[in-house]
């Protein structure tokens, strides 16, 4: 039993360090500032690193909604459970997104980080949108019923 633990120390030695993106380095400090999140965002978007750009601008956001308590999720919630705690459907756009760059296998590109940043930037200084279609009190041409 005690050999086999020494194996196993010994393997996991070798291995060395799990190495970790820039993202989920920035998102691992709970601490985190948005601010820093923001700058890390930008930083990543100016690198090429659309990828992590889109996660940082997600976990900036997300915090901003938290902060102005616009969104009652907790800072572990996933951005599918930030998104129907928002009932915002611009940040279920931005959660879809998020995940598409996160998990997705495809190429994640300059539009997907402007998009992004765009979208949290109107989300943040707009009041909470209903998803187009649902709002009985008006119709297309902006007219009440």
């Amino acid at each position: 039993m005690v050999l086999l633990a020494i194996v196993g120390a010994v393997a996991l030695a070798r291995r060395g360090p799990r190495r970790r993106g820039r993202a989920e380095d920035v998102a691992v400090a709970g601490d985190a500032r948005v601010a820093d999140l923001e700058r890390e965002a930008r930083r990543a978007e100016e690198a090429g690193e659309h990828r992590t750009a889109v996660v940082l601008w997600f976990r900036a956001g997300t915090r901003r909604l938290r902060d102005a308590r616009r969104v009652r999720a907790a800072e572990t919630a996933t951005p599918s459970e930030v998104a129907r705690a928002a009932e915002d459907h611009r940040v279920a756009v931005l959660a879809v997104d998020h995940d598409r760059a996160a998990y997705g296998p495809g190429p994640v590109g300059p539009d997907a980080s402007r998009g992004a940043r765009e979208g949290w930037a109107v989300v943040l200084r707009e009041p909470r949108a209903e998803r187009p279609g649902t709002d009985d009190r008006s119709s297309a041409t902006g007219g009440g019923t």
